[in-house]
């Protein structure tokens, strides 16, 4: 598809395997949850008052099905353990640039553009560095992840998906010829799959240099 539609897929975070995408460290959390209750009892009527005992709850949700990302490891050199959990042997990976990715979007349609940034990892069960009016600007939670995914070291580029958020992504028309530098077969790729991935690049008439993992037998 991304070859196809000449663009990038970003996925929304309720789809991601990650299941605290998008959900606030846990001080931060209950910060929301006891605003809400000071906020309940401004209401006598029940049925406004019942209306903010799962209000935080109801707005992570929301935020999760609108907001999509796409993500990318930055590192000088390849990584065993990413290729394992995102490619196995059949995915190629993709080599790109920090500042290749933040000249390969063009403006799309009525969604806010991408905002590129680097990952911030922090301790889930400490973390407590945001007020709560912060949460949404410049996506600073959609930046946040916990500690334990610090391997990842992950860019990752946000956007907004309002106009099709059941769809469970959004495809950001992009220059390929700009964003991709090279692809990297996976570290177990023979002769054959060298061929088969030039056959596809060449189908889509997609001129770029595709180079040996470092990973491979014998090096890149």
């Amino acid at each position: 598809s991304l070859l196809d539609k000449r663009a990038v897929w970003f996925c929304n975070l309720q789809k991601l395997q990650d299941e605290f995408e998008g959900v606030p460290p846990g001080p931060i959390l209950l910060r929301m949850k006891a605003k809400d209750m000071e906020m309940k009892e401004w209401f006598q009527d029940e049925m406004r008052r019942v209306q903010f005992d799962n209000m935080t709850d109801r707005k992570i949700t929301d935020s999760k099905a609108l907001t999509a990302v796409n993500c990318w490891y930055l590192n000088e050199t390849e990584s065993a353990r990413m290729w394992a959990e995102y490619a196995g042997t059949d995915g190629v990976a993709l080599r790109s640039t920090v500042r290749a990715l933040s000249e390969a979007f063009d403006p799309c349609g009525k969604e806010p553009f991408p905002q590129l940034g680097l990952v911030k990892y922090v301790d889930f069960s400490t973390y407590d560095e945001l007020e709560l009016h912060e949460l949404h600007r410049d996506f600073k939670l959609d930046f946040l992840k916990d500690q334990s995914f610090q391997h990842e070291q992950e860019v990752r580029i946000v956007t907004l998906n309002l106009w099709q958020p059941q769809a469970g992504g959004i495809y950001w028309p992009a220059r390929l010829n700009t964003m991709i530098g090279q692809v990297v077969l996976p570290p177990s790729a023979n002769a054959t799959d060298r061929q088969r991935i030039q056959a596809l690049l060449d189908s889509y008439r997609f001129r770029v240099s595709i180079i040996r993992s470092s990973l491979a037998p014998g090096g890149g």
